[in-house]
């Protein structure tokens, strides 16, 4: 492989990085973002909810037909589905500004008080912050710009690591790290989950461009910098929490290093500037051990609450609930996403564009991609096809435990079969890249590629036609549409197959925009709370609140749809709720509702609290599970067990009535849409 010049290879990527926080900072500048923040917006904001999309202003001067035809591609439809964003996510976030003192570690406003260091989105004022780069924003510029640094950081920074990691990979091959970044970050996996797998990849691909670093850089200042940047990338990576994305990346991420170990064989220069590539290492270990250790120190508890709950902590998983059908059919996506088939929703039908496929048949049938390919090709190749096989088929036990894939779904693996996918086919353009590509041996090999994943694809579009009767025309011959798109990706491989980068670039990246770009709505903003008629009652409230204990009083929170919870909006806006989402138990607050403990395996889970009022006579406390993580509590808003935890305030949403006797009105809407009612001073006697 040829060696690229350092000096150009460095203009590259600081061309990449300044045209990307260019970009970046022109977005927060203008407060742009891919929230559906809308959809909840409609509680506390009905009349202007729906009016900061960027493109409002073209949809309103067309017709009513026109306007429902061009309101996706124009991006101004909030995806309902990404519920986990826009219900607690971004207003966990805004919550955060309304506490007295803002950005708390404890939030008390929610339940008994809850530890904002175990939700990765959320600005908190704790060493934890310096991994925790995408509420930066939030921390230094507010809400509406902090909302659009959130957004964007993810995938310009995913892009950026990316770029550098396909630049050590292929250092000589530009034009593949921009197609390979683009691909990974465009792909409707990374769209349709609201970003976030971009920023948990991002900081794997950056911990391993920085341990790469340290070990061949010959530059003091790189050599630093690296440490530096390492430990920072390997703590942000531990801190998401999310095992079943973050096991099957770590794999993906040490494989890779592993190749680039046996690739470059560091041990001959390592001497080389010795001493500063210990100090490196030392800055690095300093950073993780700084940020790793004050973020245990302060959620030790939580995180031990977190592991003995029922869901998720004690679920083990074997794998096999992800088929090839639905690996493979993500080819659909440019449809499958908006319109999705009966067995499933908008985000979990989404998927890469797996085309690894054409790379297991070139190794088979080429001698030049078998020599080229490389040491992390050929380590990455049987890491792709276990993660296929843990996606279709249970593995044993003591195989889920041992590689810590029990923590994971199948479903989820996507993520990095996704990724590796696509290095396999980055590095496979370049392995068969040539001047003369119309060879006799080059063409055999891109024709035995477009057959065997054509037939794949056909054989398994026609699987999914039988199992969904998705497209027109029934299952008894592979629908049309399938014919289609299986011959234009075949195509694409078999481009792959003869290194023709500009061409496979070319067809792939648009095929991935005309999947995935329609699908965020792209807002500006969004309605300060201050000037909201909701935030305005419930601050009016809460300057006279005593706080008893120093904390809040409670507020029971009634009506409403399930999202947003009515729970939810009033932490969001101040005021202190029991219910809402937790993300972990609050186990001495549910002691005082059920002494007993006998609904314990109810709500020891993360879960989304929803209250419902009982009648005022009613003295019982129910707890009621629907759903594995949706729990009912339903008592009357009278009931003297409330006094326990200081309730004080009754607060309701939608179309819910709780004009009952003992609730002094406090601030009634004048839609009637939301109310406030004061809870008598002293305990009601039921009625018998």
């Amino acid at each position: 492989m040829p060696k690229a010049n350092p000096s150009s290879r460095l203009n590259f990527k600081l061309r990449c990085t300044v045209l990307v926080a260019v970009l970046f900072l022109g977005l927060v500048a203008l407060r742009i973002h891919g929230s559906s923040l809308a959809i909840p917006a409609q509680v506390w904001d009905p009349q202007h909810a729906m009016s900061h999309f960027v493109a409002t202003p073209l949809l309103e001067g067309m017709g009513p037909e026109a306007q429902e035809r061009w309101r996706s591609l124009l991006m101004v439809t909030p995806r309902n589905i990404r519920v986990d964003e826009w219900s607690h996510s971004t207003p966990w976030a805004l919550a955060q500004f309304q506490h007295q003192p803002r950005f708390p570690v404890i939030n008390t406003n929610i339940g008994d008080g809850a530890n904002m260091l175990v939700s990765p989105w959320v600005p908190v004022l704790h060493l934890a912050a310096i991994a925790r780069p995408v509420t930066w924003g939030y921390l230094l510029f507010g809400a509406q710009a902090g909302l659009a640094w959130a957004w964007w950081f993810q995938p310009l920074a995913c892009f950026l690591a990316l770029i550098y990691l396909f630049d050590i990979l292929l250092p000589s091959r530009r034009l593949l790290a921009l197609f390979g970044a683009a691909w990974y970050c465009g792909s409707a996996y990374v769209v349709c989950w609201s970003l976030w797998p971009a920023y948990l990849t991002a900081f794997g691909a950056f911990s391993v461009v920085c341990a790469h670093t340290l070990l061949h850089s010959r530059n003091r200042h790189a050599l630093l910098g690296a440490g530096v940047g390492l430990g920072i990338a390997f703590s942000g990576f531990v801190l998401q929490l999310y095992p079943p994305w973050q096991v099957p990346l770590a794999h993906t991420f040490l494989f890779i290093f592993i190749g680039l170990l046996i690739r470059d064989r560091p041990w001959r220069t390592f001497r080389v500037e010795v001493w500063f590539r210990v100090l490196g290492v030392g800055l690095g270990l300093l950073v993780a051990a700084v940020v790793l250790g004050s973020f245990f120190a302060s959620t030790a508890r939580v995180l031990h609450a977190m592991a003995e709950t029922v869901y998720p902590g004690q679920r083990r998983l074997l794998g096999g609930d992800c088929s090839a059908t639905r690996l493979l059919t993500a080819l659909y996506n440019y449809s499958t996403i908006y319109k999705t088939p009966g067995n499933t929703n908008e985000s979990e039908s989404s998927g890469f564009f797996l085309f690894f496929p054409a790379v297991l048949i070139a190794l088979i049938a080429s001698p030049r991609a078998r020599q080229r390919i490389g040491p992390v090709g050929w380590i990455l190749v049987p890491l792709a096809i276990f993660f296929v096989y843990f996606c279709v088929t249970t593995v044993p036990p003591w195989l889920a435990d041992v590689t810590l894939m029990s923590r994971a779904q199948g479903f989820r693996t996507q993520i990095a079969l996704g990724l590796v996918s696509i290095i396999l086919c980055v590095q496979l353009i370049d392995a068969m890249r040539q001047s003369r590509w119309w060879e006799e041996r080059s063409l055999s090999t891109a024709a035995l590629v477009f057959l065997g994943c054509g037939g794949l694809f056909v054989w398994f579009g026609w699987l999914f036609q039988g199992e969904t009767n998705y497209f027109p025309g029934g299952a008894s011959y592979p629908p049309t549409e399938v014919l289609w798109v299986s011959f234009i990706a075949a195509s694409i491989c078999a481009c792959m197959a003869l290194g023709l980068a500009r061409v496979s670039a070319g067809l792939t990246l648009t095929a991935v925009a005309i999947t995935s770009i329609p699908f965020n709505p792209l807002s500006r903003g969004f309605t300060p709370l201050e000037q909201t008629e909701m935030h305005r009652a419930i601050a009016k409230v809460l300057e006279d609140d005593p706080r008893p204990e120093g904390k809040p009083s409670l507020w029971l929170t009634y009506g409403g749809s399930i999202y947003p919870s009515t729970g939810m909006v009033a932490q969001m806006l101040g005021a202190r709720s029991i219910a809402g989402v937790h993300q972990y138990p609050q186990l001495d607050m549910w002691r005082k509702l059920d002494p007993t403990g006998r609904h314990f395996e109810k709500y020891n889970r993360y879960a989304l609290v929803l209250q419902f009022a009982a009648p005022p006579s009613d003295t019982t406390v129910f707890f009621n599970l629907p759903h594995m993580f949706v729990l009912h509590l339903k008592t009357s808003p009278l009931n003297p067990i409330w006094r326990n935890l200081h309730a004080r305030y009754v607060f309701s949403t939608g179309d819910g009535n709780l004009a009952q006797s003992g609730l002094t009105p406090l601030h009634i809407a004048a839609d009637g849409k939301f109310g406030i009612w004061k809870l008598p001073d002293e305990p009601a006697e039921p009625n018998h």
